[in-house]
């Protein structure tokens, strides 16, 4: 299928994965300085749904156990920055949840690629950019958003590309070319800005392939391509196995990032993946 029959489908805004209104709202929301906690509280409250899972999430072993009992007592015990994540992550897994199309997209590690991708991003903003960290485990989250587009209008094609993977043991992006001409940044690109979706967040879902190419956020859309790079080293990938990834020293040095820092990442990573598989009821969602 052409890109530019994609293009049309977002625009028209065919069958496209949900996002729900609330997110829109609540990335607009810290886009905006000066939004308050109060603002964020009335926002969630407007959704039961939202709000009861977002209860659930910060009375989980995860976030420390609190005894949290209202949306403002979430917000600021999480604070503004968890709670924004926790309502990225808690919409995207409704959008992820449903059963997958294809016998070959398996949608549960593609949400464990997503998470291991965010908290990676998140570990290594702690370390290079602390004031970035949260923003940047919500763009690992989304990073690859372009395959659920796929699935819903190339379904033929990203089930080639996913056989086609496996069978080569390389990675879907590489096979998406083969079989389309590009790949799901591309897609996932078109749909971020139908979505009209941060800056930042926009450069990491269309460059965390190739960070080089951005000319706004380069800085950022590295710690995401780097994080999908360990994401993907450690076995959080399409397939479910470790793929045999240097990640590229050029990368490393625009963050001042030391390769034997990457070991301790990944073992981070690992357990915090599965923190949050629990903390998100992850399995039941998919």
């Amino acid at each position: 299928m052409e890109l530019d029959v994609i293009a049309l489908k977002i625009a028209r805004n065919e069958n496209l994965p949900a996002l729900k209104t609330i997110l829109t709202q609540v990335l607009a929301l810290t886009d905006n300085p000066d939004a308050s906690w109060r603002d964020l509280e009335k926002l969630i409250q407007q959704d039961p749904a939202i709000s009861a899972k977002l209860l659930r999430a910060a009375n989980s072993p995860y976030y420390g156990g609190h005894s949290v009992a209202s949306v403002a007592r979430a917000v600021t015990v999480l604070g503004f920055d968890v709670v924004r994540n926790l309502i990225i992550a808690l919409s995207y897994q409704q959008m992820v949840g449903t059963s997958s199309r294809s016998a070959s997209f398996d949608k549960m590690a593609y949400w464990r690629h997503c998470v291991a991708t965010a908290t990676a991003a998140r570990i290594v903003g702690k370390l290079k950019m602390p004031s970035n960290a949260e923003e940047l485990y919500g763009w690992g989250l989304m990073h690859d958003i372009g395959l659920l587009v796929l699935e819903r209008h190339a379904l033929v094609e990203l089930e080639s590309a996913c056989k086609a993977a496996k069978a080569n043991a390389s990675s879907i992006d590489v096979e998406l070319k083969a079989v389309l001409g590009y790949d799901h940044s591309s897609v996932g690109a078109m749909l971020a800005e139908k979505w009209n979706l941060p800056s930042g967040m926009r450069s990491a879902i269309e460059f965390h392939l190739e960070p080089e190419r951005d000319t706004k956020h380069m800085e950022t859309t590295i710690v995401v391509s780097i994080a999908d790079q360990i994401a993907r080293r450690i076995g959080y990938n399409m397939l479910g196995v470790k793929e045999d990834i240097e990640i590229s020293t050029q990368y490393l040095a625009a963050l001042d990032l030391a390769e034997d820092q990457l070991d301790v990442i990944e073992q981070v990573v690992l357990s915090e993946v599965q923190k949050a598989e629990a903390g998100f009821e992850q399995r039941a969602a998919a």
